[in-house]
């Protein structure tokens, strides 16, 4: 009797430790691929929040500044503006507020041309299931790409001339 919670947990932890080895592909994807993306929050802290993303090219982040993970990808971030200079990157902050959001930026710098603050309804329009959590929509609106998790630069590299060859 006393060995079987012990075993419940035991495969517990071996499912949990199985699951967090699992590859970034094997993550289920977002159903919003191949679909317009949807609205922008329009709670913004700083920059100008465009009206459209049918415009140009934009890598949507989904972060806050209670995250580690998104401290660990905020410099690959700084790196992306500077590197695609073309590459509209607009932050959302999830279940933040604005003073530690600007603290937050002024600490590790802004990549974002704009920052907004996402409700709840852009949260579940977008279907985000934590952060950080990012979106690439072409420059026809069009969600390309979705990353659960912490971003690499050879994912968005890849992602970029993907989306160069298919606008073309």
């Amino acid at each position: 009797m006393f060995f079987l919670p012990l075993a419940i947990a035991a495969a517990l932890v071996i499912l949990f430790a199985v699951a967090l080895r699992m590859p970034q592909q094997d993550v289920p994807q977002s159903a919003l691929i191949g679909r317009a993306a949807p609205a922008l929050p329009q709670d913004v802290l700083a920059g100008q929040m465009p009206q459209s993303l049918s415009d140009k090219r934009t890598l949507v982040n989904f972060f806050a500044s209670w995250c580690a993970p998104c401290k660990a990808e905020h410099g690959l971030l700084q790196q992306t503006a500077k590197d695609y200079p073309d590459l509209q990157i607009i932050g959302v902050a999830y279940r933040d507020s604005a003073e530690n959001i600007a603290n937050y930026l002024a600490t590790l710098g802004n990549p974002y041309s704009a920052v907004a603050i996402g409700g709840f309804r852009e949260i579940a329009d977008w279907g985000l299931t934590g952060v950080p959590e990012s979106f690439l929509v072409d420059g026809d609106g069009i969600v390309r790409r979705h990353w659960a998790g912490v971003l690499d630069a050879q994912s968005i590299q890849q992602a970029l001339r993907v989306a160069d060859a298919t606008e073309e």
